[in-house]
This record gives C-alpha cells, structure tokens and sequence, in this order.
C-alpha cells in the first residue's frame, strides 16, 4: 500500500485534474457512443449490465462493479448485450502538469501541460465499487449535469491551459478522492509488475526480427518463465509468443505490401528463418496466405496525406477516406464526391480538426491507410490501432517514387508503369513546344500565403516546369528543397520573365498583395512591366502528385504555348 500511495503522490500531488463536461450516467438501451479515439481521460464505472470494451487491442468484458481508466488518444469501442444492456458512469477530465523553467521556477507565462498517468494505471482497475465509491461518483455526476457549484469565467478557448469555465471546487475535490480511492485500492505490486512486463514488450517492438524467447523474456522481467508467463497473460490476453507474433504480423503486412512481394525476405525481416513456417502462421494469423494477401483487391484505403490520394486517382481508385477542402481543391471536385469518408483539411491543421479527423477515420474501418511520416508522427501511433499503416517516406522520394509505392500496394504496378510512360511522352511534347515559344526566357513561380512570400524548387509546380518540360527557371531551383520564404528585397532575384503568381485568399495574405502591388519593388519587375503576370489559383500547381501534374502541363501549354507568352 506505502508504494502505491507514493505512485498517486507522484501523479496527483502535483497535477490539477479539470472535470469535463461529460459527467453523467449512461444506459446503452438508448445507443452506444461510437467507435472513437479518447479525447481526455476517461473513467468508466459499471453500474449493472453486461457488454465488452475494446481498447488498446484488448477485449475487457464489462458488468456491474468493473471500472476502467482509459488514456487520451486511444482508441476505444462499447460493445452491449442486447438482453442485458449496459448502465455505466462515464466520467471524463483532463490532466495537467506545472511548467518549471531552468532551475525549478514555475513558469507564469505558460503555466500547464496536458500530462498523464503512469502507464501501469490504465486499463481495467483491480477495485470493488464500495458505497462510498458509488456515492462520489453519483454526487460528481450530478454536479456535472446541474452545473451546480460550476465557477463563471468567459475566456479564450484556445488557450493550451485548463478552461476555467468548468472549474468547481466540489467537482474537483470530489474527482481528486474518487480516483485517489481507486488508485490506493490496486494490489501493491502492480506498478512494479507492468513496469517489468512493459520492459519486455518495448524490447519485443525493438526486437522482433531476433531470435526471442520465453526465458530470455522472462530474464528481462527478473521472474520465472512461469510466473512471467501467467502475469503477461493475465495482463495481455495473449501468451508472450503470440504478442511477439502478432507484431511479427504486423510488420509482416506492411511489408509484403511494399517489398515487392519477396515471401521469403519479408520472413527473414521480421523474424522467421523459415519461410514455410512463416507462411502457416501468417494465414493462421491473418486468414490470408503471405501471397493471396499480396492479391487481395483492397476497397477500403484510406489517404490520408493529401498528395497520396492523387496518386490513387491517377490509378483509377477512389480512396475510401481522403482530406478533402471543396474551397481549395478545385482541381479535384469532380472525384471528391465519390470520397465515401472525407476528412477536413486546412493550411493550419489544429489539433481539434486532426482529432475530429481520427474519429472519422476511426468509423470508416479502413482496411489499409497510406499516409507520410508526419500524418503518422502527429498520430503518435494512433492510426496504427486501426488498419495495416503504409508509410511512404514524402521528402526522402520523388512523386515518381511515391507513385510506384502507392501502386505497389495496391497491386497497380502495370497501370502505374503505363501511365508514367504516356505521361513522360506527353512532357517531352509539351516541352519541346514551349522551350522553342518561350526561348530564352525565364518562369517562376511566386505564392502569397498566411502573408508570406514563398518561391519553389523541384518539387510542387517546379518538378514540372523545370524538370519534365525543362523551362528556363530564374534562380537555382535546386538549392531549394521544397520552397523558399523570401523578402521583398529578393523579389527581382527570384522572378523571371513570366511570372505565375499564386495568392491566397486569407486575410494576411490579400493585405500583403493589396500592399505589394504598390511598391516600386513590385512595379519594377521585368514581368510585371511587360505585363507576363499570370495570377493563378493554387491547385493543381502545388499538388504533388500524377493528377496536378498531368493537368499543370495542360494550363502551362494554354499560357505560354508556341505563342511567347
């Protein structure tokens, strides 16, 4: 009991816990929340009934007397019996840790961040709901509901610090002792034991493709391979072989999807010198031979960075799930109907819209996603609870690369091969036409976004213009990785004689051109003197994919074609 109660000193003697506004007591014979990611923590307490919860790739069973904490940014599903349907408190909250500047000052200016649990309080409590426990809980909902004793505060929002708004001192003294009695009422040696099976796992996730075994596990945890063994069971559901299996498997989809289908390579990589072997567990796992999941026609693929989904166009595929903005992308509108799940998409993405996101892609039940390291970096490992992840690496490639990848997966090789070829075909006729109209004569390109002047390299519109049609760029695109924030002082350094000029519509952006067209730095420009200033609006030029290229060299023949400009 002294070392648990040293874990709740650590965890809630020095955080604020916020109610949420969520407290209140639910009955699943009216409907079950829907398959979501946690946006806070979460409290479950099972007042009578029988149902499951899944989260975090385990099944609890749920009845009367269960509780259950669940973290931010996990997925999680209710699942009830139909005779027997669940009644339960849903209670959430956020928790928050003081900034400490350099030297142990707190820091006024930014005075929270979002903070957690240890790891080892999450899941399933080990506690008996007594009446005192019951009665907090009961008490805490009916505050939450009334607004009771809820402080009045009108404040921004967006602040990253707690919201004022909801603060009670009833609710949060009343939160503080139903989860210290709840953390005080786990076995004594849990802490230590998770933190040993958790050991393990993250050793199995770095690993895998080693040789591993039971009683080197069980080395690693300091138990008996017996004992390890049953607690990793009663902890998982799955005996320590068949959790390094299963991630096995994992890496094993993604990289039959992207290795080319080489059976006997993808088992060596992730663990198994014996492809045969390999191959049983596979289909036993997975229901699907290594080779017949190689074919199998995927229908439900989610994109879910922009460019990606592009590329599926381009193949003939409409995605299941794609990012789609009707405003901007207008390139796109005649596909973006047929896009059955569509995620929002900004310039800023906030971290409310990339959640709202992840719910909507969490309901859709992808069968694969493709996506690029940083849709699956901000997920932090979200998206992977959900379908078989692809990445595909966005500045290490080009978007011929990218293109081969997304075909790759989805069994398009052929039809990618085909199309890169009339494509190709299509650029050097395009090319040849404007390099003889256009002579010597420089392009560029130049985009006013958030009020801020950028030009572009190889990538985006340049990959076109300089690289597969071959004109005249004005300055080294090619020490320019994707774009440029430039000055105005630069603008005749990097404008040529024709000038494509992109400009969004956001406030700071129409202000910045409303006051750059006057100046003499703007008026003196060659392309603009001589009139060879194109406004242009952004898509398809800063879409990298096959589509907005096939159609920018069908707007850039329009413009400048055998005609000088």
């Amino acid at each position: 009991m002294d070392q648990h109660r040293q874990v709740e000193t650590n965890n809630l003697d020095n955080m604020l816990l916020q109610p949420g506004t969520e407290e209140h007591i639910l009955s699943t014979r009216m409907s079950l929340p829907e398959r979501q990611f946690v946006k806070s923590h979460v409290l479950l307490l099972i007042v009578s009934g029988k149902g499951e919860l899944e989260y975090n790739g385990q099944t609890y069973p749920m009845e009367r007397g269960h509780a259950y904490l669940l973290a931010p940014g996990m997925l999680m599903e209710l699942r009830t019996s139909a005779n027997n349907p669940l009644n339960y408190y849903r209670i959430s909250f956020d928790l928050w840790n003081p900034v400490m500047r350099a030297g142990g000052v707190k820091d006024n200016e930014a005075l929270f961040c979002q903070a957690r649990f240890a790891d080892e309080l999450y899941g399933k409590l080990q506690v008996q709901q007594s009446a005192e426990v019951l009665g907090r809980t009961e008490e805490l909902c009916k505050i939450g509901v009334s607004g009771k004793g809820v402080d009045s505060y009108s404040g921004e929002q967006s602040l990253p610090t707690p919201h004022r708004s909801s603060f009670s001192f009833r609710r949060q003294m009343l939160l503080f002792d139903l989860l210290n009695q709840l953390f005080l009422s786990q076995p004594a040696d849990t802490a230590e034991n998770i933190s040993r099976l958790e050991r393990t796992m993250d050793y199995m996730h770095t690993h895998y493709p080693e040789l591993i075994t039971r009683e080197k596990l069980a080395e690693l945890a300091d138990m008996s391979v017996w004992h390890y063994a049953h607690l990793f069971k009663a902890r998982t559901r799955y005996s320590p072989m068949e959790y390094l299996n299963g991630i096995r498997m994992n890496q094993a989809k993604e990289r039959l999807l992207t290795g080319g289908g080489k059976v006997r390579d993808v088992a060596r990589q992730v663990g198994f010198a014996d492809e045969f072997y390999f191959s049983r567990k596979f289909k036993k796992t997975v229901g699907l031979s290594p080779t017949n999941y190689i074919k199998q026609k995927l229908e439900k693929i989610a994109a879910i960075s922009f460019p990606y989904t592009g590329h599926l166009l381009a193949l003939g595929i409409t995605p299941y799930v794609g990012l789609v903005d009707k405003r901007r992308d207008l390139h796109r509108l005649d596909y973006v109907e047929h896009i059955p799940y569509q995620l929002s998409r900004s310039k800023t993405m906030s971290f409310e819209k990339w959640r709202t996101n992840l719910d909507v892609l969490a309901e859709a039940r992808p069968e694969i996603i493709i996506c690029s390291e940083y849709e699956d970096a901000i997920s932090q490992g979200c998206i992977r609870q959900l379908a078989t992840t692809v990445v595909i690496a966005w500045n290490r490639l080009d978007w011929r690369s990218h293109f081969r990848q997304v075909a790759l997966v989805v069994g398009k090789m052929r039809e990618a091969e085909l199309w890169l070829a009339a494509y190709e075909a299509k650029a050097e006729r395009a090319g040849a036409l404007l390099r003889s109209g256009l002579g010597e004569h420089t392009v560029s390109v130049l985009h006013i976004m958030l009020g801020e002047l950028l030009v572009y390299g190889c990538r985006n519109a340049g990959a076109v213009l300089f690289e597969d049609l071959g004109l005249n760029p004005a300055y080294d695109v090619h020490d320019i990785q994707t774009y440029r924030n430039i000055g105005i002082e630069d603008l005749a350094s990097y404008t040529g004689d024709r000038l494509l000029l992109i400009v969004d519509g956001d406030p700071a952006s129409m202000h910045t051109w409303e006051t750059l067209r006057e100046l003499e730095q703007w008026t003196g420009l060659v392309a603009v003197r001589e009139g060879h200033v194109y406004e242009q609006h952004e898509m398809p030029w800063l879409d990298y994919s096959p589509l907005a290229h096939n159609m920018i060299i069908d707007r850039v023949v329009t413009l400048f074609g055998g005609t000088g400009g």
